[in-house]
């Protein structure tokens, strides 16, 4: 029987699908409410990255992590879905959240992004998770950080420590 790992997954918070204000320059402002919540952008990524969220399925594409949130960072599906959202998008719809694994369709509310690829068909392990594993998502407030894991990813140096079942693991 496998057992549930707990996978740590890098993230930067954008917001500029749901905070209309933000700028290249500041991805994030952190004092602006966002309007179907009210919370600050440093409160939604407070929330969203201090808890671990049981991944309740994979589905629509390989990879496609599927889980209910019930904390108060909920926010509507767009009433026209996004004819593409970039590999690694994380999205609120309504309770649910996600992460695209892929170049794809969606109608949901992007909030930030991971540098890395949460399905790879080269790895030995394609995708990064499993359903009734759970994530935590270790935010990078950095553009400086997020730029520097992005180019190490491209060369080829930066690698993802074995991802084991069994015991309560962290892939960074």
């Amino acid at each position: 029987m496998d057992c549930a790992a707990s996978v740590k997954l890098i993230f930067r918070f954008d917001g500029s699908c749901i905070f209309p204000s933000a700028t290249a320059a500041n991805m994030v402002p952190t004092s602006t409410p966002l309007p179907s919540t009210h919370l600050s952008a440093d409160e939604v990524i407070a929330i969203h990255s201090g808890r671990d969220y049981l991944i309740d399925m994979l589905g629509f594409l390989p990879g496609f992590a599927c889980w209910v949130d019930s904390t108060s960072t909920a926010h509507p599906r767009l009433a026209v879905p996004r004819t593409s959202i970039d590999a690694g998008s994380v999205g609120i719809g309504g309770a649910q959240t996600g992460i695209y694994p892929l170049p794809s369709p969606g109608g949901w509310q992007i909030i930030g992004r991971t540098p890395l690829a949460p399905y790879d068909p080269n790895r030995a392990e394609p995708i990064l998770y499993k359903a009734g594993d759970y994530l935590r998502f270790e935010p990078i407030l950095g553009l400086r950080e997020y730029a520097a894991l992005q180019t190490q990813l491209a060369a080829g140096t930066y690698s993802l420590p074995d991802h084991h079942r069994g015991a309560l693991t962290w892939v960074l």
